[in-house]
């Protein structure tokens, strides 16, 4: 499923993914990425080397830019430190795909965290693609710009794609 926004935000024109709690994914070495793609993996140093070292030898290589951006989880990542992770290697000027699915993973507290910061980064045309957040987000997603909010439950996304949503979605 996130292959897909992957892939549609490239008939949007967006040229930059931010994913927060990249975790091991590994979209960037599977799918047909044009080389002005730039995505942004954001999650712990030692998740970024264990994904190296598994990667290591295999062969496989990016068509577009990578960056791996480091923050530390240790007693939870606000959004400040998820933005000043993120900025250096992000165009604000431009829109772009927040996958904050991983962060899903992290502590509570970290998971608003990953929300608030994409907002704040994000520019007009910006997707945000995550679990709905606990409270209610629509304030926030329009004091951000947000005009539009789609909160797409498991059933909706299954008729979307033609496809059962995986349990580990759910």
């Amino acid at each position: 499923f996130m292959d897909r926004f992957i892939m549609d935000s490239l008939k949007q024109r967006m040229r930059q993914v931010v994913l927060l709690g990249s975790g091991m994914d590994c979209r960037v070495f599977r799918l047909e990425l044009p080389p002005p793609m730039k995505f942004i993996e954001v999650d712990e140093e030692a998740v970024h080397e264990a994904k190296c070292q598994a990667l290591e030898g295999s062969g496989a290589r990016s068509r577009c830019l990578v960056s791996r951006q480091s923050v530390s989880l240790d007693g939870g990542v606000s959004s400040a430190d998820l933005i000043a992770a993120i900025e250096p290697v992000f165009n604000s000027d431009k829109p772009a795909l927040f996958l904050i699915d991983g962060a899903a993973t992290w502590p509570p507290d970290s998971r608003s965290s990953a929300l608030h910061a994409a907002l704040t980064l994000a520019a007009p045309g910006s997707v945000i693609v995550g679990p709905a957040p606990p409270e209610d987000a629509a304030a926030s997603l329009n004091c951000a710009g947000f005009g539009q909010l789609n909160i797409i439950n498991h059933q909706q996304l299954s008729q979307i794609y033609r496809r059962t949503v995986p349990d580990s979605m759910k």
